[in-house]
């Protein structure tokens, strides 16, 4: 047998270093275009190259994206020294003026708490409770990943039973702080926080379970029932100083509201929210579903103007300048407003990209509303300013613009996916980054555990 000749002999894989810049395999690219003269390339080998380079590049640029982002971020505060102060001097105020909570909750929640151990952390309370939120919303998602489908009827109770434990241990926090004599502003933005990501995870898990479909109509009912009031009412606190919940609101008859609904799904099926409405022996030519989606004009928007009228009142007693506060109020509203405009635009200008990829769009949307919400809460706490730009509302305009461009002219900058796939890890990366520093730097300055009750050591000079 005649040996090849050296030239036809496999390159061994050579791995080169360049001076900047990741190990490659040098031979990998080579060998695609080392053939004879006038030969094509195959269409195989042309996709599997493009494929790799594809990879090579995102990685790399996932890679050098969190650097960037952890020395970014990490390498200065979230506090000053005067926001840690004022952390020190602050005192929770709030009210529940619901009928249901005064006469029936207050009283199971009283009862419910002792039979919590004493050595149990509120904010674990909290974060369990999340916990069964987002067990939920894996179970419907698993069954309903269309948001139009009939899932078994054990699946609904348990949305029912997992929104009722999430409901109880959010009050039992509270209870369990004083009980313990351990509350702390930690606690309070850590419970807003957690109640700022269930309002996207109970609202994508309530909108599969009535079948509203990859539409329009899921991602407006998480925002008009959700995003809309708890904006607002966090922004009266910010204002007023205190949360008060009104005669009828959502962290009480909402959540009961959606647990009885859960339950009727489990009844009747969740092809009833399918059929027309039919109320007495009146008829209209709307599905139940669309039907709940249109009662929030009469209930939210009264809520929305009720804020407001509260801020300029509570600025009125306390004698401070009413037309000063009238405008920070519109202005400190614009971030909200901002995220509102881009998060439609984008899924109105490019509906069959993000209906197959509504999760993960709610999701990124649900990352953004977290972020003003947590600043809003921080800003509350610390006594100081809340901005009206921010740099984490940056991929939704960029989404927002791609889509508007494609739909004006015809094709679009970047694709969809792309900036949906980017801007989810972006805001992932971006509140995980900002959390753990908030919760450490809090820790460090209370002398506090996040979830545990006992003292750190103070460490001997």
């Amino acid at each position: 047998m005649v040996p090849p000749e050296e030239d036809s002999l496999p390159q061994r894989r050579r791995r080169v270093r360049p001076q900047n810049g990741p190990i490659r395999n040098e031979n990998i690219i080579q060998n695609k275009f080392e053939r004879a003269p006038g030969s094509q390339v195959p269409y195989s080998e042309l996709k599997d190259l493009r494929k790799l380079a594809g990879e090579t590049f995102f990685l790399t640029a996932v890679k050098n994206s969190f650097l960037l982002l952890t020395n970014l971020f990490l390498g200065s505060p979230q506090f000053t020294e005067e926001q840690l102060e004022a952390l020190h001097r602050y005192k929770n105020f709030g009210e529940d003026h619901s009928l249901l909570y005064r006469y029936v909750l207050s009283h199971l929640y009283n009862m419910a708490v002792h039979l919590l151990p004493k050595r149990l952390a509120p904010n674990l309370i909290t974060f369990i409770g999340l916990l069964f939120a987002l067990f939920s919303h894996g179970v419907v998602m698993y069954y309903c990943p269309d948001f139009d489908c009939d899932a078994p009827r054990v699946v609904y109770l348990i949305a029912s039973a997992s929104l009722f434990i999430y409901m109880l241990l959010d009050n039992l926090d509270g209870r369990q702080a004083r009980r313990t004599n351990s509350s702390s502003p930690l606690g309070h933005l850590f419970d807003h926080g957690c109640d700022a990501l269930n309002v996207t995870i109970s609202g994508l898990t309530f909108a599969a379970v009535i079948r509203l479909g990859r539409s329009l109509w899921a991602v407006f009912i998480i925002w008009v029932y959700g995003m809309l009031p708890f904006f607002f009412a966090t922004l009266e606190e910010f204002f007023t100083g205190a949360l008060v919940l009104r005669q009828f609101n959502g962290p009480n008859e909402g959540l009961i509201l959606m647990q009885l609904f859960y339950l009727l799904t489990a009844l009747k099926g969740s092809s009833f929210w399918k059929r027309k409405t039919s109320i007495f022996s009146f008829s209209f030519p709307i599905e139940w579903n669309k039907f709940l989606i249109l009662l929030a004009v009469p209930l939210c928007v009264p809520t929305i103007i009720g804020n407001y009228r509260e801020i300029w009142r509570d600025a009125n007693r306390k004698g401070k300048n009413i037309s000063q506060v009238k405008r920070r109020s519109i202005l400190y509203s614009l971030p909200f407003v901002l995220f509102s405009i881009c998060t439609f635009s984008w899924f109105i200008y490019s509906p069959v990209t993000l209906r197959s990829h509504l999760i993960m769009f709610m999701w990124t949307c649900g990352s953004v509303f977290f972020a003003l919400v947590t600043r809003l809460i921080v800003a509350h706490l610390t006594d100081s300013e809340y901005k009206s730009v921010f740099f984490i509302e940056a991929p939704l305009v960029l989404g927002a613009m791609n889509s508007i461009c494609g739909f004006l002219f015809e094709t679009q900058i970047f694709s969809d996916v792309v900036v949906l796939f980017a801007a989810f890890l972006f805001c992932l990366l971006m509140n995980g980054i900002r959390v753990y520093q908030i919760v450490g730097e809090i820790t460090n300055s209370l002398g506090i555990y996040c979830f545990s009750l006992k003292k750190p050591r103070v460490k001997e000079q």
